[in-house]
């Protein structure tokens, strides 16, 4: 995930002007150390690397979820239609689970997808 989001940096025409050289990724932060031709090619280069890591993330985020809730239908042993639903989810029963703390899981993968 991450590794895509960094490509966009190493390739390309922002390559030109803004290099991501090192970089360390910590439990819930980034350490880089990057190089610009001037600082608001830095900016912008920060700006651009942090969306497209943002971009990965919410998509593996949405990716996640459908995998969790849509995994019975690959073990019901029959055929499943559209309308059915896992009775044994959270989707079936909200009291299983406790609302999340998190923006990206309340709201931005019901927009996704």
């Amino acid at each position: 995930m991450l590794s895509g989001g960094i490509a966009g940096a190493r390739g390309g025409p922002r390559a030109r002007w803004f290099r991501v050289a090192e970089l360390s990724l910590q439990s819930n932060h980034l350490h880089l150390i990057a190089e610009a031709d001037d600082q608001a090619a830095l900016s912008r280069g920060i700006q651009a690397l942090a969306i497209r890591v943002a971009k990965r993330l919410n998509a593996e985020v949405v990716n996640a979820v459908d995998y969790v809730l849509s995994n019975w239908f690959r073990h019901a042993g029959r055929e499943v239609s559209i309308d059915d639903i896992d009775r044994l989810s959270s989707v079936a029963d909200r009291s299983l689970v406790v609302r999340p703390q998190t923006w990206l899981l309340r709201m931005a993968w019901t927009k996704a997808g």
